[in-house]
């Protein structure tokens, strides 16, 4: 299964799709924050990341922007999993290079599915 970077800075719904990815045989590395995560994107080269847009010290848009930025993880799948649901919103992380755009709340057997397009698990 696939190694998943899954970034939101709060630890309650972290820890939910922690749970849920771990469920269906991902490795899961959490990140409490947007620095967090993109360095555990440049240290682990996961297969894909999960990331909330609103984090402290990087948001998930700045980190998106890296990672699409940067020549050994540009290709790599970015899901934007966020409370920000209006449609400039949306547009602009679909601009920044996210793969899939999901807004909370959400279904987690929506979550894994989109997981599971992006990996091919």
């Amino acid at each position: 299964m696939a190694l998943i970077v899954a970034a939101d800075d709060d630890p309650d719904l972290l820890m939910l799709v922690r749970m849920r990815l771990a469920a269906l045989g991902h490795e899961v590395l959490e990140a409490h924050d947007g620095a967090e995560a993109l360095e555990l994107c440049r240290s682990r080269r996961p297969d894909l990341a999960v990331l909330d847009i609103t984090m402290p010290r990087l948001t998930g848009l700045e980190v998106l922007r890296t990672i699409r930025a940067t020549p050994e993880m540009h290709t790599m799948p970015v899901i934007l999993l966020t409370a920000l649901a209006s449609d400039d919103a949306v547009a602009e992380g679909i601009r920044a290079g996210a793969s899939a755009y999901m807004t909370k709340p959400f279904r987690l057997l929506d979550l894994g599915n989109r997981v599971a397009e992006l990996v091919g698990d």
